[in-house]
């Protein structure tokens, strides 16, 4: 492996917020399996079924004890909305590591930079490279930080329609860029409010205010939901 290879595993260690015993582990999980043929080396393929449990127990686990109350039915229905292609894809897509890719040339590069479902393959490869280099404990922690915003969601019956998550949804799904610019609202400290863009592509697509961060960016997502759709 090289020096510049092995720089740019340690910049996306940081990004993921785990770092790894092999470097080979994560090189693996970010080696897509175009790169993989050419070469002659091993793509994210084993590592992304080994996550997808991983992935999936994590989630029903989290579940369970929160709803104690709820049937079946209901914990499979919410286990589907969290462990959906188009979350993870703006999930992993969000920490800033999918330029680590190992890909072949031509149409694999551009496969890589636009496909979700890519994507959705590498959150699940990384899942996996942490299983096997930290094990179970790890690689819950890492499913449960990157995905806190969605597992901590609220479910239950008459609850808020969260727009910030369905807006990076469709942003993947297009190939959009997206990205929120948060203000406050006076220079009190702290601020008893903020200002919230939302850059859809480049381009200024929603504008929102909130008590919170949270609250304005979900106030400028809805807004760019209208011009979307």
């Amino acid at each position: 492996m090289t020096t510049a290879r092995l720089k740019e595993l340690k910049e996306a260690e940081r990004l993921i917020g785990y770092s790894f015993r092999d470097p080979k582990n994560l090189d693996e999980a970010l080696t897509h399996a175009s790169y993989a043929n050419e070469r002659g080396v091993s793509s994210y393929e084993r590592l992304e079924f080994l996550g997808d449990s991983v992935l999936g127990m994590t989630v029903s686990v989290e579940l369970m004890e929160r709803y104690p109350d709820k049937d079946e039915g209901f914990l499979t229905k919410v286990k589907a909305e969290i462990v959906s292609g188009p979350t993870l894809a703006a999930h992993i897509e969000a920490l800033g590591i999918i330029g680590f890719v190992l890909h072949g040339a031509g149409k694999a590069s551009a496969e890589v930079a636009g496909s979700a479902k890519v994507k959705e393959d590498i959150f699940e490869a990384v899942t996996g490279a942490i299983m096997l280099d930290g094990g179970l404990a790890e690689a819950e922690k890492f499913v449960k930080r990157v995905l806190n915003d969605v597992l901590t969601k609220d479910y239950s019956p008459k609850t808020y329609t969260d727009y910030k998550s369905k807006l990076i949804e469709i942003a993947v799904k297009r190939g959009l860029e997206h990205r929120f610019e948060n203000h406050p609202t006076d220079d009190k400290n702290p601020p008893e409010g903020y200002f919230s863009t939302v850059y859809i592509g480049g381009a200024p697509m929603g504008r929102g205010k909130g008590r919170s961060k949270k609250k304005a960016e979900q106030a400028a997502s809805a807004e760019a939901l209208k011009k979307l759709k």
